[in-house]
């Protein structure tokens, strides 16, 4: 579950390039090929045991479980310390989606919000640059929250 953190003490872990951007109706990578996940940095603070992936495009998505983290093929001896305020610095992944769906979420805290149509997606502002794709591994690994109509 999206509440669980990752107990890790201060290794590393490495993950394929995620970092692309896609459509909900025609995703198009940026950046390595969605087959291979991850190509950024895996990061953390020292008091905390939450992990955080960041993409190429300098946003930051943490990992809701041990098992969205694994399905990379991490390893935990590739993370990175990070300060807080190093960590603060970094923007929030808004937008995801799976590499199996057409489905664009909002990632809200802990949670991934529907956006129910490209109506949804537009009146509320977004920009389909900014989807940011993960594994279905990672996808289904957060909760479900209210949809964004």
């Amino acid at each position: 579950a999206f509440g669980e953190t990752l107990k890790m003490t201060a290794q590393k872990f490495r993950t394929p390039s995620m970092g692309q951007t896609a459509t909900p109706t025609a995703p198009t990578p940026r950046g390595a090929s969605a087959a291979t996940g991850p190509a950024g940095r895996l990061i953390k603070v020292t008091d905390s045991s939450t992990v955080y992936y960041v993409y190429a495009s300098g946003k930051k998505k943490p990992f809701a479980s041990a098992a969205a983290f694994l399905s990379y093929g991490n390893r935990w001896a590739d993370i990175e310390l990070v300060t807080s305020q190093q960590l603060a610095a970094i923007p929030n992944v808004q937008l995801l989606k799976s590499t199996a769906s057409q489905s664009v979420y909002l990632l809200n805290g802990a949670t991934l919000r529907p956006i129910v149509s490209e109506a949804a997606f537009l009146a509320a502002g977004y920009r389909w640059a900014n989807i940011e794709l993960a594994n279905p591994t990672d996808v289904q690994s957060y909760p479900l929250g209210t949809p964004v109509q």
